[in-house]
Parts: C-alpha cells; structure tokens; sequence
C-alpha cells in the first residue's frame, strides 16, 4: 500500500510579543505516523532547521506523563521562553535561543 504525506498537526501555539502567533507543529517517525514526544517543528516542512528537541530549551525539565499532558507542558515552557525573551524566531521561523543565566 502506498504511503500518502499528510500535513503535520498543530501542537500548540506560542503568542508573540509583537502580536503575531508562532504555529509550533508535530514531528513524526518516518513511515510509521507516530509523533515524536519531545521534537517540534516551526514549520510543515519538518526541515533540519526547524526541527528542535524541546529538552534543549534551558527552562525545559525532563516530564513524565502521557503525550497530551507533555504537549500542554512543552507549550508552557516555550511560552515562559517567548515571553522572558529567551526563545524567539527569526525571519524564516527558525528557532533561536538567547542563552540565560542559571
């Protein structure tokens, strides 16, 4: 049976400081559809660049729990970033993280 690319879900949304919304999408395993508990994308096109682990973000923690309930956590920890300035996007919705002192 053929395989069929779909567009990735929307995980979550990070409101920006200056008014816009950044979509945060699910990444997936190759050929087999399930999405990976901890990496993101910014964009549908899944690319090297706009893929990141959530864990690397410096106020993430290691959680347990069910994918949902990691997902609701993994928004909370990217806002907090967005709104302290710590994580923004650049021009092509990449990724950047401001280092922060611990």
């Amino acid at each position: 049976m053929p395989y069929t690319y779909a567009d990735p879900e929307v995980a979550f949304t990070l409101d920006l400081p200056d008014g816009e919304i950044q979509l945060i999408y699910h990444t997936y395993r190759a050929m087999q559809g399930d999405r990976y508990a901890y990496w993101y994308a910014t964009d549908m096109t899944e690319t090297d660049h706009s893929e990141f682990d959530i864990r690397d973000i410096d106020v993430a923690a290691n959680d347990k729990g069910d994918e949902s309930t990691l997902t609701l956590k993994h928004r909370a920890i990217m806002q907090a970033g967005v709104d302290d300035g710590s994580i923004t996007f650049d021009e092509d919705n990449y990724l950047c993280q401001q280092e922060q002192g611990r």
